[in-house]
């Protein structure tokens, strides 16, 4: 580096710093004092709900500002409410956020009415656990393989769509000779 540029390196990393500390002086001072709603789409006491209150207890520690987060239920239609809400009523600005159920996306996917929302456009910022998902059908079925469940209709269960959701997922699986799910 040459004497002339050490001058221009200099203001450079002096620029930068002011610029950064500027900007995550803007976000401390956006959630400096304040609260942020966690809106959850469960009963209390469900393991959402749980694991959702665990998060609140810790994440505003790690939110610039640190702001207290408070955990609000808003149980109904499996989280559906919520989410309607997070996406459509509340505040966009930052002081909501929502804890939904990970199969929240396949309403919308699987032609729900009411999913009010659109998945792709939820700003997913992170799972407090993970999960295998099963899919199980009976010993006597025909339906052995994913391949299988592409040619044959079989009846499916879930822990969460609505039985007209799931009756019209079969009736397309059907229709169509291959499932739209996979």
């Amino acid at each position: 580096m040459s004497r002339s540029s050490v001058p221009a390196y200099a203001l450079a990393v002096i620029l930068s710093t002011v610029l950064w500390s500027t900007a995550a002086a803007a976000q401390d001072s956006f959630y400096d004092k304040r609260q942020v709603r966690l809106v959850i789409g469960n009963n209390v006491g469900t393991s959402y709900d749980l694991s959702a209150r665990l998060v609140a207890r810790h994440i505003g520690r790690h939110i610039p500002g640190q702001p207290q987060i408070l955990p609000q239920n808003m149980p109904g239609a499996s989280g559906l409410i919520a989410t309607n809400y997070v996406y459509n009523a509340a505040p966009q600005d930052g002081s909501v956020i929502g804890a939904a159920l990970q199969s929240i996306a396949q309403r919308q996917i699987f032609g729900d009415e009411n999913a009010k929302f659109d998945a792709g456009k939820l700003q997913w910022i992170g799972n407090p656990t993970t999960s295998v998902d099963v899919i199980v059908t009976w010993n006597a079925s025909k339906v052995k393989t994913i391949a299988d469940a592409k040619r044959f209709s079989v009846p499916m269960g879930s822990t969460t769509w609505t039985p007209r959701a799931a009756s019209r997922w079969r009736s397309r699986t059907t229709c169509s000779g291959r499932s739209s799910g996979w």
